[in-house]
């Protein structure tokens, strides 16, 4: 008996070792789950963080976006706008631009030439274009087609028609540009024969600053059987633009034959040049004043006795030749001594 306790004292100390080892297994499995738990949890804890972050940036991405995309529409928007005013500008602009060319071309038709003065640098691009000498008089040869412009040009520089480097005359306008000529017999005249006016290729309101006749140091404004619209045109604009005019009748000739052949009692030839001479100062002076026109002398020429004061200073048959070269001549003196 004595020898049995001690052994059941032993068994049950093993038994205790036993439990105790088997309390500390369950508690460290305890504890490592509780670890394994709490690394889980901040697993998820990470991953819902770092989604939601995800979630905010892509949320942020989408508004910046979806702003961009807005103030995109609304530039495109303004700029629609913009364009569109733009559009009703320059069509408001064309509109008054063809506004203004029918009211010019109506107020030619009621004998209101269209005023415009040239600016310096439209002055200095033509006279680089025709060749304009400061040390000569330039003066241009004007007025309707058929109106013996380039004859008048030719007895002007003392010429035939058929002599060389002549200016050209024909029955239809022959002249399509402005053709400049030195002159022999004055040296110190530049002259200029330029299309006629009331043609197909040059509308009659455009004459004046499409020829660039605002350029010369004078105008002769040729006419011959009638004083017309043009020839009132002509002289408005050459006043607005400060260019001197000499009003200029030509085929005097025809005129005077005609005078003889019409009139009812016999007069000789002295008689049909003082009516020729009276009569189209008086033609001027009417129409001048029809049209607003201050009054100016008007120059009746023939193309022979031109020609023959010109060579030879023979005046036996001379209307107005004379007087036109003198004034001619006086303008230009006075016009290069102020150069």
């Amino acid at each position: 008996m004595a020898l049995f306790i001690p052994f059941l004292v032993s068994a049950a100390f093993v038994a205790a070792g036993v439990g105790v080892n088997a309390l500390e297994k369950q508690s460290q499995r305890e504890i490592e789950e509780a670890e394994r738990k709490r690394i889980e949890a901040e697993r998820i804890e990470r991953e819902n963080r770092e989604r939601s972050e995800r979630w905010a940036r892509e949320a942020a991405w989408a508004q910046e976006q979806q702003r961009a995309a807005l103030a995109r529409e609304q530039a495109a928007v303004e700029e629609a706008r913009r364009e569109e005013a733009r559009i009703q500008a320059a069509l408001r602009a064309a509109t008054e631009a063809k506004k203004r060319e029918e009211d010019a071309m109506l107020a030619l038709v009621r004998g209101i030439p269209p005023q415009r003065r040239p600016s310096l640098s439209d002055i200095r691009r033509i006279r680089r274009r025709f060749n304009y000498e400061y040390k000569r008089f330039n003066v241009a040869i004007v007025g309707e087609s058929g109106m013996g412009k380039s004859t008048l040009l030719n007895s002007l520089r003392g010429l035939l028609s058929s002599d060389p480097g002549a200016a050209r005359p024909g029955f239809n306008e022959t002249t399509m540009s402005v053709k400049a000529y030195n002159d022999a017999y004055y040296n110190w005249f530049k002259w200029y024969d330029v299309p006629g006016a009331n043609t197909p290729t040059i509308t009659g309101w455009r004459y004046f600053t499409k020829q660039g006749l605002f350029i010369f140091d004078a105008l002769i404004i040729v006419f011959c059987d009638r004083f017309t619209q043009t020839t009132g045109t002509l002289i408005s604009h050459a006043e607005t633009c400060g260019v001197p005019v000499f009003l200029v009748r030509t085929k005097a000739d025809q005129l005077i034959n005609n005078i003889q052949v019409d009139s009812d009692n016999e007069i000789d030839e002295a008689q049909a040049r003082q009516i020729c001479l009276k009569d189209t100062q008086s033609m001027v002076d009417i129409n001048l004043q029809r049209m607003d026109l201050p009054p100016r002398m008007s120059y009746v020429v023939s193309r022979r006795a031109m020609r023959e004061y010109v060579v030879k200073r023979d005046k036996r048959e001379v209307l107005n030749e004379d007087v036109l070269i003198e004034d001619l001549e006086s303008l230009c003196h006075k016009t290069l001594e102020e150069r």
